[in-house]
């Protein structure tokens, strides 16, 4: 009975010396496909379907597949929609990357070492030939499901030409269109909560309904209009302003003198200060984007020295990113920046720390609250934020760590945060000593 009493005493002893410690789950993203073959285009193969047995309409698509594909690494893949009454054989829309018989949609596949998906929309008669349900943002739209369908159904279970069953990096799916092929997208991000699509670009092409877009993935988005654009320019303003308003990571480019025809027909739309066609800046945009590679802070905490507290969060990145505009720690809405400890630490996937040291003279009296922030990326618009803290902030700090802190008095004097003993540790104290008594009136008896 006394070596179970000791046992238990020696347990209950290593649970409170030796604290329990929350394990990140590490974001893992496939690198491989980062390194383009430049503007060199030595060919592909194509596939076409007729799909009688799908959701929604019939299906005619078209699929391009690089030379460079290797089944043995995992390949993007890119959809590439087209407008409202037109047709993927339609040979004279060939100049936009997504359309049969262009040469831009083999370049995109093989420029940026991806699968290119074109599919045609659905024929119906308010549309005067096919089109996309860009209108409804709900679950119950085949188009949408068609895309996920295809992917997660049919490729899966069907060999494609010579090539077998392809080997699809699901972190690096990519949507996009021109006018209503643009449209469709933003319905596939609701949908899918954006965490479906790494990212998506829309060219001359918007938002086209009223519901909100209140989605748990802030997917990125890469928007193109022409200014003279009077055909998708409102809906255009309503998805950036979505955009905007929702903390969404965007590209947002406006050309001068294109109109909605032009932005379809012209291969180099006034390129971004570069001799890159339209489709090479933006897949270089896009590509830097994949489901799960956002940077995290982790292990933030406000420590208690004398007359000051330090705040300290670590910044983890699988992409090695630096976070591209530092990190702050928001202190009552007041931002403070941090600075990193190591200047000679490179490697932000094992993590690197931040911190900055405030006086409790500077921060005053009272209850006090704080959370970090920092943004990564190389990228226009609204930058990535990531947030971790208190509050309603997607990326949250592990559990045992404190928020909310409260200075009593800003001197010396000032007693160490977190110094009253938590009610666990009470509770393992307790029942530790009585443990021991009882182990040593045992002994008594004996005696």
């Amino acid at each position: 009975m006394n070596k179970k009493i000791l046992s238990l005493c020696l347990i209950m002893l290593i649970f409170l010396i030796f604290p329990q410690f929350a394990i990140e789950e590490q974001s893992i993203i496939d690198k491989s496909l980062l390194n383009s073959t430049g503007p060199e285009y030595p060919g592909m193969t194509m596939i076409e379907w007729e799909l009688l047995e799908c959701p929604g309409d019939n299906r005619h698509i078209i699929m391009y597949i690089p030379d460079s594909y290797d089944p043995a690494n995992a390949s993007a893949v890119v959809w590439s929609l087209h407008g409202m009454t037109q047709h993927i054989d339609q040979s004279q829309f060939f100049i936009y990357p997504g359309y049969i018989q262009g040469s831009n949609c083999y370049q995109l596949a093989d420029y940026g070492n991806a699968i290119v998906i074109v599919p045609q929309g659905y024929n119906g008669p308010i549309f005067n030939g096919f089109g996309w349900n860009s209108s409804n943002p709900n679950p119950d739209n085949e188009d949408v499901e068609f895309f996920r369908w295809f992917i997660d159904d049919y490729l899966i279970n069907n060999t494609v030409g010579d090539f077998g069953i392809l080997n699809i990096n699901r972190r690096r799916i990519y949507i996009g269109g021109y006018s209503m092929g643009g449209m469709i997208n933003t319905c596939a991000g609701k949908i899918t909560n954006g965490e479906y699509y790494a990212a998506m670009y829309h060219l001359s092409g918007g938002k086209y309904f009223n519901e909100s877009l209140n989605v748990t993935r802030k997917y990125p988005a890469h928007v193109v209009i022409g200014e003279e654009d009077t055909i998708s320019g409102e809906s255009t303003q309503m998805l950036i302003n979505t955009y905007s308003s929702n903390s969404h990571p965007y590209h947002y480019q406006e050309y001068s003198g294109i109109t909605h025809m032009d932005a379809m027909i012209t291969q180099n739309i006034d390129p971004f200060h570069s001799p890159k066609t339209y489709f090479e800046e933006c897949w270089d945009w896009l590509i830097q984007w994949a489901l799960n590679n956002e940077a995290t802070l982790v292990n933030g905490k406000a420590e208690k020295n004398i007359d000051s507290h330090k705040f300290s969060v670590l910044w983890k990145d699988s992409d090695n990113d630096d976070p591209r505009y530092g990190i702050t720690a928001i202190i009552d809405s007041v931002r403070f920046t941090l600075t990193k400890e190591n200047p000679n630490d490179l490697d932000n996937t094992d993590g690197c720390w931040y911190s900055t040291t405030i006086l409790d003279s500077e921060l005053g009296n009272g209850f006090h609250s704080y959370y970090f922030e920092g943004i990564e990326g190389d990228h226009y618009g609204p930058y990535h934020v990531i947030k971790a803290g208190q509050g309603p902030f997607s990326k949250s700090i592990a559990n045992t760590e404190v928020y909310n802190f409260t200075i009593t008095s800003a001197n010396p004097s000032i007693p160490e945060k977190n110094s009253v003993p938590s009610y666990p540790f009470l509770l393992f104290l307790f029942t530790f000593l009585i443990c021991i008594g009882i182990l040593i009136k045992k002994s008594k008896k004996k005696i």
